[in-house]
C-alpha cells in the first residue's frame, strides 16, 4: 500500500512553471500603479548611482545641484545602462521558467519510474517549495546586479573619457547676472559633463576644473565647426 505522503503530494505535482508567475502577474494586473511605481524607483535608482559615480569622479556632490527628476532622466541618457537593467529582469524571468521546468521534468521521470519512492528533494522542487525562495532571492540579486552594475561601469567609463579629453569640445558663454546688459564671459575648451534641472556642468580641459553654471546665466553653448575640407583627400 502506498504511503500517504506521496499520495498527498500527488496533486501538487501538477504545479507548472507558470504557477510561479501567475500570482505575481495577477497582483500587478490588479495594481498597475504599484508596477509603475516600482519601475520608477528602479529607473531613479539607476540614475542616482550613475550620476553619483560620474560626478564624484570630479569631486562634485551632485545631490547639491540635482532634483529627483534629474536622476530619472539620467537613467535614460546612456541607453546601455537602462538596456542592461531591463535585460536583467528578462534574464531572471527566463531563468526561472527554465529551472522550474527542469525540476518538473525530473520529478515526473522519478514519479514514472517509482511513484512510491520519489525523493523528497525532487518532490519539493516539483512543488516549487524551494524554488520560490531561491529564485525569488536570485531575481532580486540579479535585478540589483544588472541595474547598479552597468550604471557604475558606464559612469566610470564616461568619467575617464571626459578626463582624458576625448569627449566633444564646446565653448560656453555665460553672463555674470540674468540682466541682458551684464558682462559676458566665453570659456573655450570645455566638455559637457551633464545637466540638471537648474545647472549645466562643464569640465574645463585647460584648467582641469569643473564649471557649474545656472541655466539662467547661460547665453550660448557652441560646438566648433568642422572644416569642410577636413578629411577630403
Amino acid at each position: 500500500m502506498p504511503h500517504s505522503p506521496p499520495d498527498n503530494a500527488e496533486p501538487r505535482s501538477e504545479v507548472s512553471a507558470a504557477s510561479f508567475f501567475t500570482p505575481i502577474v495577477s497582483f500587478f494586473r490588479e495594481n498597475p500603479a504599484i508596477a509603475g511605481s516600482l519601475l520608477y524607483i528602479q529607473a531613479t535608482s539607476i540614475g542616482i548611482v550613475y550620476s553619483y559615480v560620474l560626478y564624484n569622479a570630479f569631486n562634485i556632490n551632485i545631490f547639491d545641484y540635482a532634483e529627483v527628476g534629474d536622476f530619472l532622466l539620467a537613467a535614460f541618457k546612456d541607453p546601455s545602462v537602462f538596456t542592461m537593467a531591463i535585460s536583467g529582469v528578462l534574464y531572471t524571468a527566463l531563468l526561472t521558467v527554465i529551472v522550474v521546468a527542469r525540476e518538473k521534468k525530473r520529478f515526473q521521470r522519478a514519479e514514472r519510474s517509482d511513484p512510491e519512492n520519489v525523493p523528497e528533494d525532487l518532490r519539493a522542487s516539483a512543488n516549487l517549495l524551494r524554488i520560490e525562495r531561491s529564485m525569488g532571492i536570485a531575481m532580486v540579486l540579479t535585478i540589483l546586479l544588472f541595474s547598479l552594475g552597468p550604471a557604475i561601469f558606464f559612469a566610470a567609463i564616461r568619467a575617464d573619457v571626459l578626463k582624458s579629453s576625448q569627449a566633444p569640445i564646446v565653448s560656453a558663454t555665460y553672463s555674470s547676472s540674468e540682466s541682458e546688459s551684464a558682462r559676458q564671459t566665453t570659456v573655450p575648451n570645455l566638455e559637457l559633463i551633464g545637466t540638471t534641472e537648474t545647472y549645466t556642468l562643464f569640465y574645463d580641459t585647460t584648467s582641469r576644473r569643473v564649471l557649474v553654471i545656472p541655466h539662467a546665466k547661460v547665453v550660448s553653448i557652441e560646438h566648433p565647426q568642422q572644416d569642410p575640407d577636413e578629411g577630403v583627400s
